[in-house]
């Protein structure tokens, strides 16, 4: 019986050695004055590598620790033993208070298998977990460097989509990663665009003229019918270029025309010639008006001739400033009247040349109640060249008809709002590329920092579960012999935390 082994659970040594009064519930009080005592008596340690390796890997000093440091020191303080085997050190008299203290009562026995327990339950099992938080950590940043890194290349792509459409040069901006020069190039690109003209204006014309006929075959009334369409094929010996914004309003060809982009050209030009001329700041430049709207006021004086009888209307010069001085195709309110009149005049061939294929559609039907004779004209058109027409009258109305040019038309005529608005956009997606850029670094340098953070724990783990295996050994050791050697386990949570089993 005297030679089986003692089993100690882990959790529960503690209380066994108080409750077989190896120690007294009352240890923690003489502990704190001991942990008091040791405070003060490191304080006079000397320099020793081994001291510093005891002090280093343990958490807690304990009892055994204490004896440890006594063995050192009497190798570093030999010069101080006298003829009769004693020390007159300082340092060992402390340092052997300290044991005494700690021996009566057996108090080292309780402390250290508090300590054991703080090992087990806690500080281990803490250190554990940091590091398992600390690892899912890096799995965060590696998901968001990704998520990052995939949002950088979407608003790369968005910011090179945008300058392409507007017809930008992309290497320059990538590379500079600034926007000081957008504004202006808009601008030149707007002035850059060649002047919209009709390449099948005989086609338009002729498919006009043939809605003309057939409505007035079934008494319809086109009085009002197609302004536009019929200001530019009336004037088929001029460019459709030629026909300003000012004629179409008033039904007067101009003899000037001032439009604002040239103004704004100029403006630039006289900046650049002599940049010692002060036009004032930028407000108060933008606040000239160059007659945008057709109405001068302060700025530009009108001489009137309404009052001198012997001045001719002949000798009038006409002059149309600003959108009005634009061609017809080049103002989105005047272009967006010619592609609706396209369009309808589209949809009349669609439905003609639908008639004509079907025999006994309800145009065919009705028309064949009309006397042939005013019908002549309209049948005589064969159906190839009405497709002819439509396909013409297409292409026209998808040429004009395109986002792109659709928005440099407005970028022309539209005030630094719309151009604004342009440059916030790119300016925007060239944000949130680098914004996003930074983050995914930020997420980068977090995954090292991380890294550095488990190599840290894991080292700090590794000495806190050595100290606790030798405190372990040390416990285990110290009962035995206070049972005449049998063998003395500690087991239970300990072999889980410790040993992984």
């Amino acid at each position: 019986m005297d030679n089986l082994p003692i089993d100690i659970h882990s959790n529960k040594l503690l209380e066994w050695l108080i409750s077989r009064r190896h120690c007294p519930k009352s240890f923690q009080t003489n502990c704190d004055d001991i942990r008091q005592k040791i405070s003060n008596a490191i304080k006079d340690l000397p320099e020793n590598e081994q001291i510093l390796k005891i002090l280093n890997g343990s958490q807690f000093i304990n009892y055994f620790h204490c004896k440890e440091i006594l063995k050192i020191l009497y190798e570093t303080e030999k010069d101080t033993k006298n003829i009769l085997g004693f020390y007159s050190s300082q340092r060992i008299k402390d340092w052997k208070e300290i044991i005494s203290l700690y021996e009566q009562e057996n108090v080292y026995l309780g402390e250290a298998a508090n300590f054991l327990q703080r090992y087990i339950q806690y500080e281990v099992p803490s250190l554990r977990r940091q590091i398992t938080k600390t690892e899912n950590g890096i799995k965060e940043a590696e998901r968001k460097e990704n998520d990052y890194s995939k949002l950088a290349i979407e608003n790369n792509r968005l910011f090179h989509q945008e300058l392409t459409k507007w017809g930008l040069n992309n290497e320059i901006y990538e590379q500079k990663k600034k926007l000081d020069n957008l504004r202006n190039d808009l601008m030149l690109i707007a002035e850059s665009q060649p002047k919209a003209e009709l390449l099948r204006i005989n086609e338009i014309k002729k498919a006009l003229d043939y809605f003309f006929q057939f409505s007035k075959q079934i008494g319809q009334e086109t009085d009002d019918m197609f302004p536009l369409l019929r200001l530019i094929t009336v004037n088929l010996k001029r460019l459709v270029s030629d026909i300003s914004v000012y004629e179409w309003k008033y039904g007067k060809k101009p003899d000037v025309l001032l439009p604002p982009a040239l103004v704004q050209i100029q403006k630039v030009e006289i900046n650049e010639e002599n940049d010692e001329i002060d036009f004032g700041d930028e407000d108060e430049i933008a606040e000239i008006d160059f007659c945008t709207n057709g109405d001068f006021k302060e700025e530009i004086e009108i001489i009137s001739f309404d009052g001198i009888d012997n001045i001719n209307d002949e000798e009038t010069i006409l002059t149309a400033s600003g959108e009005e001085a634009l061609p017809i195709l080049e103002h989105p309110s005047t272009c967006g009247i010619f592609l609706d009149e396209l369009s309808i005049l589209i949809a009349f061939l669609h439905f003609r040349i639908k008639d004509e294929c079907a025999t006994d559609g309800i145009a065919q039907i009705y028309l064949s109640g009309i006397e042939q004779e005013e019908i002549k004209q309209i049948q005589i058109i064969p159906l190839s060249e009405l497709k002819c027409w439509l396909l013409a009258l297409q292409n026209t109305f998808n040429e004009l008809n395109d986002p792109q040019r659709l928005q440099l038309l407005r970028l022309r005529t539209s005030k630094k709002s719309f151009v604004n608005e342009i440059y916030s956009k790119i300016e925007q997606k060239m944000r949130l590329e680098l914004k996003y850029r930074q983050l995914q670094q930020l997420s980068k340098e977090k995954q090292k920092q991380c890294l550095e953070t488990i190599q840290t724990l894991n080292i700090h783990l590794q000495e806190i579960i050595e100290a606790a295996k030798i405190l372990q050994e040390n416990l285990e050791e110290d009962i035995s012999r206070k049972y005449n050697g049998r063998e003395v386990y500690i087991m239970g949570e300990i072999n889980a935390v410790l040993y992984g089993t």
